[in-house]
């Protein structure tokens, strides 16, 4: 996963102020958005 990627994935579901939200903006599911916050985060431990 590219991390820059998934920080725009981050900043979308900040700024829709959900991840349902920002998966509708982004043309994807609400299950890839929170895995690419959740490795996102798990890369940044």
């Amino acid at each position: 996963m590219d991390k820059i990627s998934a920080m725009k994935v981050y900043v979308k579901v900040v700024e829709a102020t959900n991840f349902t939200r920002a998966a509708e903006v982004l043309h994807t599911s609400a299950v890839y958005v929170t895995r690419m916050v959740q490795t996102l985060e798990s890369d940044l431990e």
